[in-house]
């Protein structure tokens, strides 16, 4: 059904001291693609993470040079996503992190942004945090081990790594997040599934916190939502379990029949999955991607799979990126307008790639 037709082959490589991470694309209303990624120097926490942008043809080639998108300075500007309205205006979503000292030691901010271009991504208006603040005066860690503000008040905050969703008029962006994690206190909270949203393209914003786990002492992060229609949403997870969020456990999957109000038990697939992509083909085919983690936690790769039948059950896994010893991940799926379906991501943080797939579909003998 999917066959590789053209790569992987390489959008832009990098030089010595950048890393080319978190990579996402859209089609413009002009038919052009727009590719938006995050250049630092490192991969971890970095002052000098950026946000750039590439344009290209609709066939997926015919790049142009790297451009800044935004950067705030002293401050790591992380893993955009980005996509296209009904009306074409162009939403791009991501989140900025710093350390901030404290009597108690670094307190880890991270909050999330929106903004939006209406002239074909050629610029954005200055993005606006969605909720919260980046600098807690006076912040520390209160009796019950969780970070609290000045007024004793616990800190939230939050970050995301895929695209909002339009829903009749709506922007809804899939966030995740919570009280800051104290890794000597084992009852930290653990990370919720949050969603904000938006009637006013982004001037005001308000927030539903989906519920935990129940199954499970389970950190939910990195969901991407996809809207089958206009009150069914799917919803795939990465999760941690156990006392830490840097710990690994199977993707997971959530319904709503409601436009979001409420949501089914996360049902576990049996295999690491982090930062999910989920996108619908004009065949009405469903597929995600996402960056897959051995169970030693050492060799990564990028697959994907498909449903043909809403998300009830889902194909084997298909290698984009086979297994390594080396950081790669963070697709993002589009369809070209020949049928055929983009896969960008990146590699080591050298490179951002992708790969083009033709996609047959094939009727299944009943028998």
């Amino acid at each position: 059904m999917f066959t590789v037709s053209e790569g992987p082959f390489a959008i832009r490589e990098t030089i010595a001291g950048e890393h080319l991470a978190f990579p996402d694309i859209t089609r413009l209303a002009d038919g052009r693609l727009l590719l938006v990624y995050r250049e630092a120097g490192m991969h971890a926490v970095d002052t000098s993470g950026q946000l750039v942008k590439q344009f290209g043809q609709p066939d997926g080639h015919g790049w142009s040079e790297p451009e800044l998108l935004w950067d705030e300075p002293d401050i790591d500007d992380r893993d955009p996503s980005i996509t296209t309205l009904a009306d074409g205006t162009v939403s791009l979503n991501y989140f900025r992190y710093q350390f901030q000292p404290t009597l108690n030691g670094p307190l880890s901010v991270y909050q999330v942004f929106y903004g939006e271009s209406h002239d074909d991504g050629a610029s954005f208006g200055p993005p606006s945090i969605i909720a919260g603040q980046m600098d807690y005066p006076d912040a520390g860690i209160g009796s019950e081990g969780v970070w609290e503000d000045a007024g004793g008040v616990p800190i939230t905050v939050r970050a995301c790594s895929s695209p909002v969703v339009e829903l009749d008029g709506r922007v809804v962006a899939p966030l995740y997040g919570g009280p800051p994690w104290v890794p000597g206190n084992p009852d930290s909270p653990r990370s919720q599934v949050i969603l904000a949203t938006s009637e006013t393209h982004g001037q005001s914003w308000s927030e539903a916190a989906l519920s935990l786990d129940p199954a499970a002492d389970a950190w939910l992060q990195e969901p991407s939502i996809l809207a089958l229609d206009d009150q069914r949403l799917l919803m795939h997870v990465r999760v941690a379990e156990g006392d830490s969020p840097d710990n690994a456990a199977d993707m997971r999957q959530a319904v709503s029949e409601d436009g979001g109000l409420s949501w089914s038990e996360y049902v576990p697939f049996d295999f690491i999955g982090q930062a999910p992509d989920l996108a619908r083909l004009d065949s009405g085919l469903l597929v995600s991607a996402f960056r897959w983690v051995d169970d030693t936690m050492t060799q990564t790769a990028v697959n994907f799979m498909y449903s043909m039948d809403e998300g009830q059950s889902w194909s084997e896994m298909i290698s984009i990126v086979p297994p390594q010893f080396s950081d790669v991940g963070y697709p993002s799926i589009l369809e070209l307008d020949d049928g055929r379906v983009m896969f960008v991501y990146y590699v080591s943080g050298t490179s951002i790639r992708a790969t083009i797939y033709d996609v047959e579909l094939v009727e299944l003998d009943p028998g």
